[in-house]
């Protein structure tokens, strides 16, 4: 399989932004109040937010692409401390989202494993996520050996009450 991962230029964000928001339209219409998802796709996928966020020290956004084409998109953080691992640093795999016709093709896999990899070169121990307790994604990250080490709530406006519960998950690097 031809899977690979790119850096976001600052020319790309307008086909991230693409990319992002058809990607979300895709998977999680179904947990807001008349699938409506302009609140997270405004916070989350503008050209102008993902800017904001580059900006930021640690985050990373990728093109995840497949036969190199774009499939999706990747957003980490890294390097960061969790008061569970001290004084181990990690790396936060803040979201990733595929297009509909790349899920179930053993990607998510493959950039796990491209992430794990990273870890260990650069001396961190562990991997964290958030995850919805409603979401798909949640029996791979537990197949993958992503422990919940708590729960929260998010208070999104128009979130359906029953897909607000989150996951915060780690995975310890041996």
């Amino acid at each position: 399989m031809s899977v690979s991962i790119e850096a976001v230029q600052l020319s790309q964000l307008p086909l991230l932004a693409k990319v992002a928001k058809r990607a979300y339209e895709a998977s999680y219409p179904y947990v807001w109040e008349n699938g409506n998802t302009d609140f997270y796709l405004h916070k989350s996928f503008t050209v102008e937010a993902i800017n904001q966020e580059l900006n930021r020290s640690g985050v990373e956004y990728f093109l995840i692409n497949h036969q190199e084409e774009p499939a999706g998109l990747l957003k980490i953080i890294s390097p960061i401390s969790h008061p569970r691992t001290a004084p181990t640093q990690g790396l936060e795999l803040e979201k990733i989202y595929l297009l509909p016709e790349y899920t179930g093709l053993g990607i998510g896999k493959s950039i796990l494993d491209l992430l794990v990899s990273r870890s260990r070169t650069e001396g961190l121990g562990f991997l964290k996520t958030e995850v919805m307790t409603t979401a798909k994604a949640l029996p791979f990250y537990q197949k993958y050996g992503f422990q919940t080490i708590r729960t929260y709530h998010l208070d999104y406006p128009g979130l359906k009450e029953e897909h607000r519960e989150m996951q915060e998950m780690l995975l310890l690097l041996k």
